[in-house]
């Protein structure tokens, strides 16, 4: 269950993330959908929505996890390499958010200079 909590809740903030970005993208593609009462707020119909979209994922994640876990470990370098492994991983995540956000912050300096000039 808490695999599934954990993709609720980054599905609700990546929404309301993409809503911030392009609303436009939200009520174009995503709240004609049924799942959102016509009077909940838009940024609230942007986390339901996302909340919709990616519980199901920890199912997918948290079933095969937990089959994992109850796997004892064996060998003493398996431990290190998986460690090793993981932390490889968020530095590659986070090096990889530098050229990803390179876009918007170009956007938000030009938009920011027409807006003065």
């Amino acid at each position: 269950m808490l695999p599934c909590l954990a993709a609720a809740i980054f599905g609700a903030l990546h929404g309301r993330v993409s809503f911030a970005v392009s609303p436009d993208y939200s009520f174009a593609l995503k709240f004609p959908q049924p799942v959102i009462p016509p009077d909940w707020p838009p940024r609230l119909g942007a986390a339901w929505v996302g909340v919709l979209a990616s519980w199901r994922i920890g199912l997918v994640i948290g079933v095969p996890a937990l089959g994992l876990g109850a796997v004892p470990i064996r060998d003493g370098a398996a431990y290190p390499r998986a460690e090793a492994m993981h932390n490889a991983a968020h530095l590659g995540g986070m090096l990889g958010m530098v050229p990803a956000f390179m876009p918007f912050l170009r956007e938000w300096h030009r938009s920011r200079g027409q807006a003065v000039g």
